[in-house]
């Protein structure tokens, strides 16, 4: 073997190790950033709760709001309204990263969670006055989960079996528009 065939081996190798190290450092720099993504988030929304904690005001208002949004005087239901347009656009910015495929369904909120926020009365009402702030498809999905809450209690209260079992059972054309649109890799 000459010294120039023994060389260009050398640089091949080479080259093919940087490649290898590059991509290590790219995954390793891509889970950093998700993980740094997902403890922003779970910040995002602890800090919610921590301000209702802190702020007996605050909790008591949303108490009331989520009972009964009507019975909230005008600057009370101000506050509601921006308390909850703080959580939901909160919530909406985890529902967009599903969607393209920056987050995994686990980042999603869970389905206690959401079906906690949909199944107040006082949500409902204070939602038809911020979901306009909201992205329509977000709003689509939301409504849809109101939706479907109030069939499940319509068939709870009748005493018979929910036929509600998902939303595309309450409503293909919304469900269908609600499906995470992943990118393909």
């Amino acid at each position: 073997m000459t010294l120039a065939e023994f060389s260009q081996i050398a640089v091949a190798l080479g080259t093919i190790a940087s490649i290898v190290y590059a991509a290590i450092q790219i995954r390793s720099n891509a889970k950093a950033v998700r993980a740094s993504a997902i403890q922003h988030f779970v910040n995002s929304f602890t800090s919610h709760w921590d301000e209702l904690a802190r702020n007996p005001e605050l909790s008591s208002l949303m108490l009331r709001g989520a009972d009964n949004f009507e019975s909230l005087n005008g600057l009370e239901q101000v506050r509601f309204r921006f308390a909850l347009t703080s959580l939901m656009r909160r919530w909406e910015n985890v529902w967009n990263h599903l969607n393209d495929g920056t987050r995994k369904d686990s980042d999603l909120p869970s389905d206690q969670f959401q079906e906690a926020i949909v199944s107040a009365p006082g949500f409902c009402s204070a939602w038809e006055l911020i979901k306009i702030q909201s992205g329509s498809a977000f709003a689509k999905h939301v409504d849809g989960l109101i939706v479907r809450h109030r069939g499940t209690l319509a068939h709870i209260g009748s005493g018979k079996t929910p036929k509600v079992s998902s939303l595309s059972d309450a409503n293909p054309s919304i469900a269908q528009s609600q499906k995470p649109r992943r990118k393909k890799k």
